[in-house]
């Protein structure tokens, strides 16, 4: 009897302890309030594609970036010009066209076919050498693949240059479910936050910028 009061004891002591340690991971993120060397908003949105889940239709969602300029001056973000006070958003894309890095895709897929609607995000703010680092990311990771895909790619951009109590850890795959999960410890997260970005839709090659117009769904 006495033996079988310390289990349940020990099991008691083992489940508190993880429960403090769950809360102690939820307070551990925390956005660090923009600085006067800022230029930039960086936010990574992700959706867990539990809503678009139909007719035994498995959807597993959609991570990706957007970037607002903060300045009054255009912004080069991998070549893509940004106006002052304007927004761009890219992510890591299997389409057939380009396996890689695609340009404002997700504000149209939103707009036309109400996609992402309950997506979560949560914005940093970066200055200019966080910038110079996601340009060369950018420029050095634009593919795509099954294990390089939109949600560790938009992450492994995000932690790049995030603060230290902004950083999410990378487990070994990353989806957009777990992307939306650790969104979520995060009091700053925001569920469907609006995007004003429709700007050109595209991607990048060694001539240039290539430019894709976006079918509109038949009503």
């Amino acid at each position: 009897m006495m033996r079988q009061i310390c289990i349940v004891i020990l099991w008691l002591g083992i489940a508190i302890l993880c429960i403090s340690c769950q809360k102690q991971q939820k307070s551990q993120f925390q956005v660090t309030p923009q600085k006067s060397t800022d230029i930039l908003q960086l936010t990574l949105h992700s959706y867990d594609g539990k809503t678009e889940c139909k007719n035994f239709i498995q959807a597993y969602g959609h991570t990706f970036l957007e970037m607002t300029n903060l300045t009054n001056q255009p912004i080069d973000v991998y070549q893509y010009s940004v106006a002052p006070h304007a927004s761009v958003t890219f992510s890591w894309w299997a389409v057939d066209r380009h396996m890689g890095i695609w340009f404002n895709l997700e504000p149209w897929y939103i707009d036309l076919y109400q996609r992402y609607e309950t997506r979560s995000s949560v914005s940093i703010y970066i200055d200019e050498n966080d910038l110079m680092t996601i340009n060369t990311y950018m420029k050095e990771n634009d593919r795509y693949s099954p294990f390089d895909n939109c949600s560790k790619m938009s992450l492994t951009c995000f932690n790049l240059v995030a603060e230290a109590q902004e950083k999410i850890t990378m487990p070994l795959i990353t989806t957009p479910n777990y992307v939306v999960s650790q969104l979520k410890q995060f009091k700053e997260c925001v569920v469907a936050k609006p995007i004003s970005s429709y700007g050109e839709i595209g991607y990048r090659t060694k001539t240039g910028f290539q430019f894709y117009r976006m079918e509109e769904r038949e009503k």
